[in-house]
Formats: C-alpha cells, structure tokens, sequence
C-alpha cells in the first residue's frame, strides 16, 4: 500500500479547549470535520493517549478554536506537544472563558465553537466525538491555517499522536515542486559556477534533532556539555529524545 496517499488528503488546524474543574487544557487537532448543517453537527478525532480526549469524555463539552495562517507558533507547539498533564497550557496565551465555564483561546484565531458531545465512535487508537455545535463566533478575518500549510510553510511536524502522523520517510506527493522556469534558472546557474569555479564539496551540516517534534538544537552550549535535565524548548522531551541528523 502506497501511503503516501495519506497525505493528499487536506485537513484544517484548531485548538480544543475544556477543564478539569477549575483547571483548563486543551490539544491541537487537524480532524475536525462538518457533517451536517441542520442541526450544525462535527466529527472530532482525538487520541486515546490524549489528556484532552479523558477531559471531554468526563465533561462531554469543549471548545474549537480555528488556527489561522497568522497564528503564533509558540501556541501551536503550546498545545501540541506539550501534555496538560504537567503544563498550564493556557498559561501564557490570550483566551476567553465562555458562560458554560469552557475556554477558547483567541489569539490570531479566526473563529470558535463550542460543542456538545452527542455520541462517540471508539477506534483502536482514537475516539471520534459526535458534537453539536451549540455557539459559534468570528474573531479575525483572517486565512485559516491548513494542515499542508503547516508542514510547507511553517515545517511543523505531527505529534505521535496525531490520526494522520506518518513516518518521515513516508513522501509526500504535494510538496511544492520546483516551477520549470526556476528550475532552468537554477540549472544554468550551476552551470555557470560550474565552468568558473573549481569543483567543491559542501558539507552537509549535522545537529542534534528531536525525535518528538523536529526541533534543530543550535545552541551555543555544545549538545553534549547541556545538563541532564535539560528539555526541548518547543515539547518539553528530554536530551533522550535528540538524534544527531544532517541537516
């Protein structure tokens, strides 16, 4: 099976939004997806592993909010990589908190709902929540964010835990090709440097990368000289998860 079909598939971005009580989490999800207009009706796919997914199954209520284009990316890797578990994710982003006591955060988003939770479908990995949309707001007139965008533009990587994560090395057939006009450039331009220059050899340069969500360690401080209980700025893993990669 060729798997890089997956990828074809396109997907929007958003941020859930929920509690425990007095205490609200979330996680980022690309499978929210409408299936009916009268009542508005969504599907949301969200790993069993997920803090999120336990909290919305107690309160059968969260929040979605719409990433957009514009979005921070310290809040997409805020609320995708790191777990609610141990971290205040709410902490440190603007958000609002609805009547019915669930947040949604607001910061360059485009837009919210707020959902009940009307059935659910358990998969082997993930459950499938069945959610009414109860209420609903625009924030920005901004482009939402899709999930190629994030990969292309942004090159964020999918948490393990995400229904549509893939391996690396799976290859993705909507990657922006070079144009044929550039590509003529680019060749003529070899050419070129080719005949003027003698031949040489670039070095491809190595770094410690993170295996949970691709962070490229360029620090000051040699990799190897970081105290043990150092952890990546973007997911919160420790030096365990780095792997020296060329880059």
């Amino acid at each position: 099976m060729d798997k890089s079909i997956f990828r074809t598939l396109s997907y929007g971005m958003y941020v859930l939004g929920t509690k425990n009580g007095d205490r609200f989490s979330g996680c980022i999800v690309n499978t929210v997806f409408q299936l009916t207009s009268e009542p508005p009706i969504i599907g949301v796919s969200i790993s069993k592993d997920n803090y999120t997914h336990d909290l919305i199954m107690k309160e059968k209520r969260f929040t979605a909010s719409v990433i957009s284009e514009n979005t921070p990316v310290s809040v997409i890797n805020t609320f995708g990589f790191r777990t609610g578990r141990k971290t205040d994710k709410f902490e440190n982003v603007s958000y609002k908190v609805l009547p019915s006591g669930l947040p949604y955060v607001t910061e360059k988003m485009c837009g919210w709902m707020e959902c009940e939770v009307m059935e659910t479908v358990s998969l082997p990995t993930h459950t499938v929540f069945i959610s009414k949309v109860s209420d609903s707001g625009i924030l920005e007139r901004e482009t939402p964010m899709t999930y190629a965008y994030y990969h292309h533009v942004v090159k964020g990587n999918a948490p393990k835990n995400a229904p549509t994560h893939l391996n690396p090395d799976v290859a993705d057939p909507t990657k922006p090709a070079e144009s044929a006009q550039n590509t003529d450039r680019i060749e003529t331009s070899l050419k070129t440097s080719s005949e003027t220059k003698s031949e040489s050899k670039t070095e491809k340069k190595k770094a410690y990368v993170c295996r949970v969500c691709g962070h490229v360690y360029d620090g000051d401080i040699p990799f190897e000289e970081l105290p043990a209980d150092w952890v990546c700025p973007t997911c919160g893993e420790g030096k365990e998860n780095f792997v020296l990669k060329e880059i």
